[in-house]
């Protein structure tokens, strides 16, 4: 059951896409895959063709109910999202007390669902330090933080190098790595940039997704990108993402058990 974290400092940095695209390019070389939204604005579900009245989520019911995973829906061959939810003010704020001083709740509420070998599950992480790194910290074996190369990601690299993000290791692993997103060598800063984030951040680098405007475009039509546009370059890239990810955590394709609870 490897779980891996897609996180960063930085907000619009393509947290959500890159865990949408990347569970789906798992989900079609065999692994069943589950997408967990933890983020307030509730989006990954837009990438499957849920409508925005869609009701499902964990977050309005987390407080009151102990088993999450009931709220799964399947959304593509092989492919599982347990979405946030449209929560209230109230629920938001309920669950964010969990996180922050309830965190052993957190990790029993998903121990139906982490208890399943073969499952890749990847976490859309908020913006920064939030809670939800600190109650997820035992159980996640990976963190990808996404950076883009401006001019403040210089500044932030150098934060989650000293711990100064969270205040400890963002998993029990110590293991972080990191990918480049939105990279366009058309502009100076963003070429300069990213070879300086490129020297600095050495092996932890795991590959650059690169500006494509088939993104945005596949998010407008609520479909994967891969069935949107399958040329993509920014698909190319998280294919070799995915390849990455599976080397350092010994994912093989279509390992899978039985799964009769999703």
């Amino acid at each position: 059951m490897p779980m891996i974290c897609i996180c960063s400092p930085q907000g619009g940095s393509g947290r959500t896409t890159i865990a949408a695209n990347l569970a789906s390019a798992y989900a079609t070389r065999g692994n069943k895959v589950l997408l967990l939204d933890l983020n307030e604005q509730n989006a990954l579900r837009l990438h499957f063709n849920l409508t925005l009245d869609d009701a499902h989520g964990f977050v309005p019911h987390a407080v009151t109910t102990p088993d999450w995973g009931q709220n799964i829906l399947k959304v593509d061959t092989n492919l599982y999202l347990l979405p946030y939810g449209e929560a209230s003010r109230e629920q938001r704020e309920a669950f964010q007390h969990l996180l922050s001083e309830k965190p052993e709740t957190v990790r029993r509420s998903l121990a139906g669902i982490t208890k399943h070998q073969g499952l890749v599950i990847i976490v859309d992480m908020p913006a920064g330090p939030h809670a939800a790194l600190g109650a997820l910290h035992e159980l996640i074996d990976l963190h990808l933080v996404t950076l883009l190369a401006d001019g403040i990601a210089p500044t932030l690299l150098e934060k989650i190098d000293k711990q100064a993000f969270l205040g400890m290791p963002l998993n029990k692993n110590g293991q972080h790595y990191f990918v480049l997103n939105k990279i366009d060598p058309r502009y100076e800063m963003n070429h300069d940039i990213g070879v300086y984030l490129r020297q600095r951040i050495g092996d932890r680098l795991l590959g650059d997704i690169h500006q494509d405007s088939s993104v945005p475009a596949a998010l407008a039509s609520q479909k994967p990108l891969r069935l949107y546009r399958p040329s993509s370059s920014a698909l190319f890239d998280i294919d070799a993402l995915e390849k990455q990810l599976s080397h350092l955590l010994n994912i093989t394709v279509g390992n899978n058990d039985v799964l009769p609870t999703l």
